[in-house]
């Protein structure tokens, strides 16, 4: 993205907006993420107050709003050839089937073999909105958790996508085997998870604790149970880290596999078990949205994977 100065005179009907959300209703090419973070580089500034710093602020009417764009950064991602499961691709975006143990963008310890690297050896061109090291990534999956996502290769599809995964009108369908037989056909949890207040690492259901939590809901379906696992489908509405693995541990059925969800001495028990230490026993199995481009209706269903299926034979 080039660098650009854009100017929004708000009007009566948006008044008493957030900050934040006007510039990105206003300028096509900006997220609410990247909004805010114009915000607090103090690349906004308003007729009414010299320079605005806070993404909360409420705009005034006839309040005359610039907004100074950079220049993307270029892209510093080693682009490598790796093998992929792309399900669909156009002009706009490409649909994989990510495999477990493969992290999504380069981070401390992962600075090659992951998907953004792989996605940029496949065509080298992707939206800039995520950041140098997050190009094209509207939605991420825990490493060892597979299945599909989106990833976006122009900044108005990231936009677009990025205002349906917050307007939580993208569906989400995910399988997940987990520890114990589950009795009741249809479930759901619906409770808060914020960052755990005893293990920085790990996320946790929070209530009335000290640390901010967000609303978050999950809804269940059992496919069967038998010998001390269960198949469930998942269909999360909010998509908050380790939601899944989180809601699912907290009522007692923690993703097979979960090394970091379950408790150590069940995992210790479990992991005799033939295959239960292979991987993350959950799949992001479907995904549901508007193409930004045609405005179509796209569904995408990779079923679940063999892997589970010989997993469930062996129990």
């Amino acid at each position: 993205m080039p660098a650009s100065e854009f100017k929004i005179t708000v009007s009566d009907a948006d008044k008493n907006l957030r900050l934040d959300k006007i510039i990105s209703d206003k300028i096509p090419q900006v997220s609410r993420c990247l909004a805010v973070k114009l915000i607090n580089g103090g690349n906004v500034v308003s007729s009414v107050s010299a320079k605005l710093n806070k993404a909360s602020y409420l705009v005034k009417e006839t309040e005359v709003i610039t907004v100074y764009v950079p220049e993307a950064e270029v892209l510093d991602v080693k682009a490598e050839k790796i093998d992929l499961n792309i399900i669909y691709e156009d002009s706009d975006l490409i649909v994989i089937n990510k495999k477990s143990g493969m992290v999504v963008h380069p981070a401390a310890g992962h600075s090659s073999a992951t998907l953004v690297n792989a996605v940029m050896g496949h065509c080298g061109d992707l939206s800039s909105i995520g950041g140098v090291i997050r190009p094209g990534i509207v939605h991420r999956l825990d490493k060892d958790t597979s299945g599909v996502i989106i990833i976006a290769k122009n900044d108005l599809c990231h936009k677009s996508l990025s205002d349906q995964f917050k307007a939580r009108t993208i569906k989400k369908t995910y399988y997940a085997i987990v520890s114990g037989e589950v009795k009741r056909a249809k479930f759901a949890v619906d409770l808060a998870i914020g960052r755990s207040e005893t293990d920085r690492k790990k996320m946790a259901v929070i209530i009335n604790g000290t640390h901010k939590a967000r609303a978050s809901y999950t809804g269940f379906e059992l496919i069967c149970a038998k010998n001390g696992f269960s198949l469930l489908k998942a269909m999360p509405r909010t998509g908050r880290t380790h939601q899944i693995r989180v809601h699912l541990s907290h009522i007692g059925f923690p993703v097979a596999g979960d090394i970091l969800y379950t408790p150590s001495d069940i995992y210790k028990m479990l992991s005799r078990k033939k295959n239960f230490s292979d991987r993350l026993w959950l799949h992001a199995a479907e995904i549901e949205f508007t193409h930004p481009g045609s405005s179509k209706i796209m569904k995408f269903n990779t079923g679940v994977p063999d892997e589970f299926d010989i997993f469930i034979k062996n129990i």
